[in-house]
């Protein structure tokens, strides 16, 4: 049985296909006498500050989350944000419900696939701590 989502992956990808062949076409009538150069400064200066702004608010989450780890209530969170209560734990609350059930599920990862390793009887990697590389590669052998 195929996938229904499939279709519409197939038509997007035909759409977009469509549009830079267009595109193409478009791009040989041009005659490079006819450009001018244009200002981009400010456009690049947007899309700098945009990847930026991704910057800081994951740096903020990430010091939302210690704060909240450290007990902090939201009201003190939101007065360094210069926000209410509401605001900042309306803002961050949902993303850190998110980190922390991402940060579960891969612990819970972890842990099936340790006692995947014990049930197969693969050595516990914990137990390697301390040896060189070149030791848990078989090239040397461990200092006395």
């Amino acid at each position: 049985m195929s996938d229904p989502a499939t279709p519409d992956v197939e038509m997007a990808d035909s759409w977009w296909e469509h549009r830079a062949d267009a595109f193409g076409a478009w791009a040989e009538q041009i005659n490079p006498a006819d450009l001018e150069p244009a200002d981009t400064g400010a456009l690049q200066a947007i899309a700098r500050l945009t990847d930026l702004r991704r910057e800081i608010e994951t740096a903020i989450l990430e010091a939302v989350q210690h704060a909240r780890q450290q007990r902090r209530t939201w009201a003190e969170i939101g007065a360094m944000l210069g926000v209410t209560r509401q605001a900042a734990q309306h803002k961050y609350a949902p993303a850190l419900a998110s980190l922390q059930s991402e940060t579960s599920t891969q612990q819970e990862d972890q842990s099936t696939a340790s006692d995947s390793q014990e049930r197969i009887g693969l050595p516990d990697p914990s137990l390697r701590q301390g040896h060189s590389r070149s030791e848990r590669a078989g090239l040397a052998s461990p200092s006395a």
